[in-house]
């Protein structure tokens, strides 16, 4: 099932990828509002983003070495798996934008993005521009950065790795329920801080 890397080195992973989708939501926000903040957790982590590059991997591998399920991607030319495991990103982006962006609208009453605002949007919750920069991230990250990140991963140390893992897994896991549980019964979402470029001034 973990395709020959240990359990630890996925939760490693997950947490890096996690770290990742923070500074690259940040990143999209001081460019097109002004400001960066904690995206409603504590730690500089959102795990959604981990979850789903580890659990897309396993589901399709690499760009390289495409699979669906564990089975040999029926396309053979090289060109046609990169278009399809492209289309693939694309689809599980939007998929998992408007599930996510919906239930949480559903059971915490906010809103936590609307991209209504961009051209050929779908529904308020996803995009074809957004999907279309988030699957060639995933796409060029899984393509050239996964795998050979994964391998040095794998070569740290048992005795140092375990532990990591876990100590990661508890902050990952545990700031994320937390943080879910208080934007649930406070009905809003949740700002720890926020630096504000406009201003100038970082509110807390």
């Amino acid at each position: 099932m973990f395709e020959g890397y240990h359990l630890s080195t996925y939760i490693i992973m997950i947490a890096v990828v996690s770290f990742c989708g923070f500074l690259v939501e940040n990143i999209w926000l001081a460019f097109t509002k002004g400001y960066i903040d904690n995206r409603n957790m504590n730690a500089p982590f959102l795990l959604g983003y981990g979850l789903l590059l580890v659990a897309f991997y396993l589901i399709f591998g690499t760009p390289k070495k495409m699979r669906l399920f564990g089975k040999a991607c029926p396309v053979s030319r090289r060109l046609g798996q990169y278009a399809l495991y492209f289309a693939a990103a694309f689809l599980v982006v939007s998929f998992c934008e408007v599930l996510l962006g919906s239930v949480v609208e559903w059971l915490c009453k906010v809103e936590v993005w609307n991209y209504t605002r961009l051209p050929l949007h779908i529904t308020k919750y996803t995009s074809i521009p957004t999907s279309t920069g988030f699957a060639a991230i995933i796409f060029v990250a899984m393509n050239s950065v996964f795998t050979p990140l994964m391998n040095g991963l794998e070569g740290i140390s048992a005795s140092f790795a375990i532990p990591l893992s876990v100590v990661l897994l508890v902050i990952l896991v545990g700031d994320f329920l937390v943080n879910a549980v208080r934007i649930y019964q406070t009905q809003s979402l949740y700002t720890l801080w926020r630096k504000d470029f406009n201003n100038s001034g970082i509110l807390c």
